[in-house]
């Protein structure tokens, strides 16, 4: 996909607009692609090459695949691009620290995985540690009282019967 594409410092600067484009085109193909691995291992190539376009099409990866807001919002590529340049042997044993971190990050609290352990603090000012909710299921919400639809939400789990017989059995537990 990217033969073609001229990565240079001075492209960039001239067609900002084009690369981002030319990125979001390339995240579209994705679907149908049967070696994403290696699609993304040769753009993480072209793109280490000067620091400056590395930084460049960084934040548009950033910006379209890890931003939930986005319309391509992918995190699996987002994760498959950060482990590519993680592998890079272009850059810097220090830069590839910071996409290590970067890709710790967003490998945290996924779909499907165990949740990162953190406190909180309940009504009663009492301390509490999710790693210490014993329940067959939790629900973890993250409200904002001045959400409309959290409200919604909320009304909507505290009229629910079956969510009700699960709080009152034991087997569910809701964190909010």
């Amino acid at each position: 996909y990217w033969d073609l594409y001229d990565f240079s410092e001075e492209t960039l600067s001239h067609s900002g607009r084009m690369s981002e484009q030319a990125f979001t085109d390339f995240i579209s193909i994705m679907p149908y692609v049967t070696e994403r691995d290696s699609a993304f291992a040769q753009f993480v190539s072209h793109i280490t090459d000067e620091k400056r376009v590395l930084r460049r099409f960084f934040d548009i990866a950033q910006k379209y695949l890890a931003e939930v807001a986005s319309p391509v919002y992918n995190e699996p590529l987002y994760i498959l691009f950060l482990q590519k340049l993680v592998e890079s042997e272009k850059l810097k044993p220090s830069e590839r620290e910071h996409y290590a971190y970067e890709l710790k990050m967003a490998c945290k609290n996924r779909v499907g995985e165990k949740a990162a352990d953190f406190s909180f603090t309940m009504r009663n000012d009492k301390r509490g540690r999710l790693s210490r909710v014993e329940a067959e299921y939790l629900l973890l919400c993250f409200v904002d009282p001045e959400c409309d639809a959290c409200v919604e939400v909320k009304e909507a789990l505290a009229s629910s019967p079956v969510i009700g017989k699960m709080v009152d059995d034991g087997a569910l537990k809701i964190l909010a």
